[in-house]
């Protein structure tokens, strides 16, 4: 996968302020280099219908732009429920049942969509749910039902996503869904790269590269690193793979966060080793949302990754649902031409 540019590569995320002819074009005119499309939602041919969007929205203007396919993996989510949210108290005592049980909101006792999630979670396990909204202890662990203890005050969301932090339960990188979604990217002709979540081996991406060999589809397999295991088998995965991602977001979650820039510069250092291109990604500007530019620590966390030679940066929430996406790409890009003007100086 060839970064060429003089400056690391921008990508940025479709999403409901990201999702229409103009302000694509937009973000391509800002710096935009690559549009990421997540399948955790909607069908492939939405997502097919988006890439066609990227695809004339980059012709308009006259500039490449990267469209890329991220395939989800397996995501143990909270099942569907009336309210929006729902709080619950540090102390509260919170349980999670199989899909298939009785639930009830009101007596904190929520739906998981997931049967597997259950024979690997034990007492004692740290749970998180969705980006760190809640957290709890689990006190008592029995077939399909989990009783916990809040840890600290949060919410609980319908479909958020749920979380053994440094647990024996790492989500497979290829379900069977994403096996049919990696064979209509394939297919479609739309995608210009794959991003594989939750790679911990190489037995995912050699499959999701059989897939794509079997279509005659030629496309570079990014693989999103967010997992103990996925860390530990670096020195393989590296070879077989033509870029990695930094995924920040769900590696603060499944592994304790406070080691998050350990693994973080693991990661960075592996790349680096094996000559493979790298993308750090999440929470790089989401400061945006309260601040006229990026904040100090996100500065300086942009310049710090640009000295290890960072090969491009994907924007998450900032450009799927931030209010100011446009904003995030040309303030990304002004941190970049800062960096290269030091350079020069130096």
């Amino acid at each position: 996968m060839e970064f060429t540019g003089e400056r690391p590569e921008i990508w940025g995320t479709v999403g409901p302020e990201a999702d229409d002819p103009k302000t694509i074009r937009e973000l391509i005119n800002a710096g935009v280099t690559g549009m990421r499309t997540s399948f955790s939602y909607a069908t492939p041919e939405v997502h097919g219908r988006r890439a066609e969007l990227i695809g004339d929205a980059a012709a308009s203007v006259n500039r490449p732009c990267r469209v890329i396919a991220d395939i989800p993996g397996e995501k143990v989510r909270l099942g569907d429920f009336a309210e929006a949210e729902v709080p619950v108290s540090m102390g509260n005592v919170v349980h999670f049942v199989s899909e298939d049980r009785e639930f009830d909101t009101a007596d904190n006792r929520f739906p998981v969509k997931s049967t597997d999630f259950f024979e690997y979670v034990r007492e004692g396990d740290t749970l998180l749910v969705g980006d760190g909204g809640a957290m709890v202890e689990v006190t008592e662990a029995r077939d399909g039902h989990l009783v916990c203890e809040a840890t600290l005050d949060g919410e609980l969301n319908p479909s958020r996503g749920l979380v053994v932090q440094d647990g024996e339960f790492e989500p497979a990188s290829l379900t069977d869904a994403d096996r049919n979604d990696v064979r209509y990217v394939a297919e479609s002709g739309r995608f210009d790269a794959l991003a594989l979540s939750f790679v911990s081996d190489t037995e995912a991406v050699r499959e999701a590269r059989q897939i794509l060999r079997e279509a005659d589809a030629d496309l570079p397999i990014v693989a999103k690193i967010e997992t103990r295991r996925g860390v530990e088998n670096l020195s393989a995965i590296a070879p077989e793979v033509d870029a990695i991602m930094v995924a920040r977001g769900d590696l603060a979650l499944y592994l304790p966060w406070a080691e998050l820039g350990r693994h973080t510069e693991r990661i960075v250092e592996a790349a680096n080793h094996h000559d493979v291109p790298w993308i750090l990604a999440t929470q790089v500007a989401e400061g945006l949302e309260r601040f006229t530019f990026p904040t100090r620590a996100e500065i300086c966390d942009l310049t710090r990754w640009l000295d290890e030679g960072m090969d491009g940066v994907l924007l998450s929430y900032e450009t799927a649902f931030g209010p100011r996406p446009v904003d995030a790409v040309s303030s990304v890009g002004e941190i970049l031409d800062a960096d290269a003007e030091r350079g020069h100086r130096d």
